[in-house]
């Protein structure tokens, strides 16, 4: 693959349900809290607006969704903005600035040193509940009610703002908004349009009549809350929230020697067209188009080893979905992709209309690492309802690729009418910086653990190892491995062979070409002399 247009992110500002910040935001995540709440009166009086009947004319059939803290609270000073104008100003814009001055503090970057830069601003956003709302009659209206609410403005604002002379648009292309509005950054940066380039999404909720309207499609679920991937799926719950990035080509964030979150290799947008019926339906078809379009040719499949799903959580998005990444990428990758969405079910679907929370735990996992331990995850999956999911296995799998010294790899994939891919690498170090994060946490038990581990691996023949290896990966007992049957007809496809490779590197410090997995006619015995050849010193005998 060609890396040399990626694209590193550098900065990272958000605020989501659960308090401001990356921090609190991983926070909730750890803790497994479920940010679902009752609509609050000030946000607008929800009972009257409610029926457990979704076929009841202009009522919504839920009234809980997920809510940022602190609404609407904005020091319009630091900004530079007047309190008339402030007063007037759709509470997106805010959230948008707020965020914006975030990520620049992530990346130390000052704002005398942004200021007259070619940066170019790309906002993704769809909610207009604030012009909905503002009824003001022609007599009290003013200048800054055009400037504060239209859409062009939310990214215009940024621009104006801290002084960036880049391209800056606004778009809204419904649930991928946020990864449309990134996409077009991504190629804004390298054919020179911009040197850098602050990308975002935004939504908010302040008003009844979104809720009616997604309650007569059904597309709602009673509780307020995501259920991707489940039997008990009902559709899908509103949350709010709002994040920033700061991109910059990977080069140039070498050369400035920047925090690298993580780097972006590629993407890809594609549109349904007429190929399914009504015009919100997801097309299966399409979106294997769209896969195609950077799988293999521009990337292998066989390094991917997480994929963020949309993750509707309805009964029509939901199979389409796993069946398109299940045909193309393997069914050992559901796993993966559904426990990214078990996660992000925490704070509802945010990335349906602004992405970023989507991206922010992505990079987040890969550069911190994945909860303290299973049994998070085991309480996570089991509250939502989740069937399909084997929490050992997922916790393992993910654990796994967290600590490999290799680059790591993520996709990213969002489909609502319209659809996007994004292919992820992540920077070596984040081995060292879990592994320090280990250590501050459980202090010398994760040394005593990690020395106990070795000697266990090392007493086990190799024969055994691999079983115990091919037994964890399938969920099959040792006993009912047959020495002789192929890995592949024990179930070890193309994701589950780059996982075992991970495994013995990460345990073994040995490197076994995945070829030599994929080969149809490699056994337990044989992938075991392998190892042990692999193992052997230079100049040792074969």
């Amino acid at each position: 693959m060609d890396t040399k247009d990626e694209i590193a992110i550098v900065g990272i500002g958000c605020n989501f349900p659960g308090g401001e910040g990356i921090d609190n935001f991983w926070r909730v995540l750890v803790e497994g809290r479920n940010c679902v709440v009752e609509i609050p009166p000030e946000r607008f009086e929800s009972k009257s607006w409610y029926d457990p009947d979704s076929h009841k004319p202009g009522k919504t059939s839920t009234r809980h969704a997920a809510f940022t803290e602190e609404f609407n609270a904005f020091d319009n000073r630091l900004f530079g903005i007047n309190d008339v104008e402030a007063e007037r100003m759709d509470p997106q814009q805010k959230l948008l600035l707020e965020c914006t001055y975030r990520a620049l503090e992530d990346a130390g970057v000052p704002r005398e040193n942004i200021s007259g830069s070619k940066t170019g601003v790309f906002v993704g956003m769809m909610n207009q509940d604030y012009r909905l709302m503002n009824g003001r009659t022609p007599t009290e209206a003013s200048h800054y009610d055009g400037t504060g609410t239209a859409m062009s403005i939310a990214a215009n604002r940024i621009s104006y703002t801290f002084n960036l002379t880049g391209p800056s648009v606004a778009i809204d292309t419904a649930c991928s908004s946020f990864s449309y509005a990134l996409h077009f950054a991504l190629h804004a940066i390298k054919q020179g349009d911009c040197e850098a380039a602050l990308c975002g999404g935004v939504s908010c909720i302040m008003e009844p009549q979104v809720f009616v309207a997604l309650s007569k499609a059904k597309m709602l679920s009673p509780e307020g809350v995501s259920k991707p991937f489940s039997i008990k799926a009902d559709g899908y719950g509103r949350g709010e929230g709002c994040g920033v990035i700061l991109l910059k080509s990977l080069k140039k964030a070498q050369e400035d020697f920047s925090k690298i979150w993580g780097v972006i290799n590629v993407s890809a947008v594609n549109q349904n067209g007429r190929s399914v019926t009504p015009i919100t339906r997801p097309s299966q078809e399409e979106q294997e188009k769209l896969l195609l379009s950077i799988y293999p040719e521009r990337v292998d499949p066989s390094v991917v080893q997480y994929i963020e799903a949309h993750g509707t959580g309805t009964p029509a998005g939901d199979p389409v979905e796993a069946e398109s990444l299940a045909s193309f990428l393997g069914n050992a990758l559901q796993a993966n992709y559904a426990a990214a969405n078990s996660f992000l079910d925490l704070f509802c679907q945010f990335r349906r209309n602004c992405g970023l929370s989507g991206q922010s735990i992505n990079w987040g996992a890969l550069n911190l690492g994945l909860l303290d331990g299973k049994n998070q995850l085991q309480k996570l999956v089991e509250s939502k309802g989740i069937s399909i999911l084997q929490v050992d296995e997922i916790h393992e799998n993910l654990k796994t690729s967290l600590t490999l010294n290799h680059p790591q790899q993520a996709a990213v994939k969002l489909n609502f009418k319209t659809m996007i891919n994004n292919y992820y690498r992540q920077i070596p170090a984040i081995r060292s910086r879990l592994h320090t994060i280990m250590i501050e946490h459980f202090g010398s038990q994760a040394e005593l653990f990690e020395q106990a581990t070795s000697k266990d691996l090392a007493a086990l023949k190799s024969e055994d190892y691999i079983i115990s290896l091919v037994s964890q990966l399938t969920s099959t007992d040792p006993s009912d491995i047959a020495m002789n049957t192929p890995l592949l007809s024990l179930g070890i496809d193309s994701m589950l062979a780059m996982t075992l490779r991970n495994l013995i590197y990460l345990e073994q410090k040995v490197d076994i070409p995945l070829v030599k997995i994929l080969d149809p006619h490699s056994t337990v015995p044989s992938l075991a002399l392998l190892l042990e050849e692999c193992s052997k010193e230079p100049g040792e005998p074969k």
